[in-house]
């Protein structure tokens, strides 16, 4: 199991800068992703965005790695965080995002978000279900955050934010490891005793098993109050 969902390394000292909004109006891309799709594997949500934006000129989907990979994200205005292989669908191209200074849209239906309990993460990013991300309006969606004032909304605010998802060496007061020490200290005290704790994980544990949630498995499958009780779990069905 989990206690604290945090961000992948984004090192505050190789970050670039937060784009301006005048910088943004000069990226070539408005919405961009890369990564690994594996039509026979895992990546099912994957699949289908390939499938519906491979050709799009508003958002850009690329496959595999690329050595300009950074400067593709550095070059673009959004930069889509979508789910991965697990349950809860964590990516680790997060830290990628964060460090290069692209605007987080976030397409991720089951995916706790890094230190929810401290951050407005509606107030610094985008977000957009799966369902709608992927339906015949699913462009147009894309684009009504370009706006003049909804983008300049959140790049105002990822500016203010932004620091708190990235670490330091030294440590700064309110980078993402004092973040760690306080989502730790919120954790500490909703469990009110070792009983509570395993009682969530056995709980998570068997309705996992029940549902059969096994590696890309949709976890819409499960209701609000069983995501809830598994908000901390980590588990896989094992069908063996």
């Amino acid at each position: 199991g989990c206690d604290i969902i945090v961000p992948s390394v984004a090192m505050s000292q190789d970050a670039k800068p937060v784009q301006t909004l005048e910088e943004a109006e000069q990226k070539s891309y408005l919405a961009f992703w890369r990564g690994g799709v594996f039509p026979k594997g895992k990546y099912r949500f994957r699949v289908g965005m390939y499938d519906r934006y491979q050709n799009s000129q508003i958002v850009h989907i690329r496959t595999g790695h690329s050595p300009e990979y950074r400067e593709e994200l550095e070059n673009s205005r959004f930069c889509l965080y979508v789910p991965g292989h697990l349950p809860q669908r964590w990516s680790g191209s997060l830290g990628n995002i964060i460090r290069s200074g692209c605007l987080i849209l976030v397409v991720n239906d089951c995916t706790e978000m890094p230190f929810s309990e401290l951050l407005p993460w509606n107030d610094f990013s985008a977000r957009l279900s799966q369902q709608e991300f992927l339906g015949e309006t699913g462009e147009a969606l894309v684009r009504e955050f370009n706006t003049e004032k909804r983008l300049g909304s959140i790049i105002d605010n990822y500016k203010k934010y932004r620091e708190n998802l990235m670490y330091n060496l030294p440590p700064r007061k309110d980078d993402a490891l004092d973040q760690i020490i306080k989502s730790l200290r919120l954790r500490e005290n909703a469990l009110v005793n070792k009983d509570l704790h395993e009682f969530e994980q056995h709980h998570c544990k068997k309705i996992i098993d029940e549902k059969q949630l096994g590696w890309g498995a949709d976890c819409k499958i499960l209701s609000k109050e069983e995501m809830d009780v598994c908000k901390h779990g980590y588990w896989v069905h094992d069908a063996k």
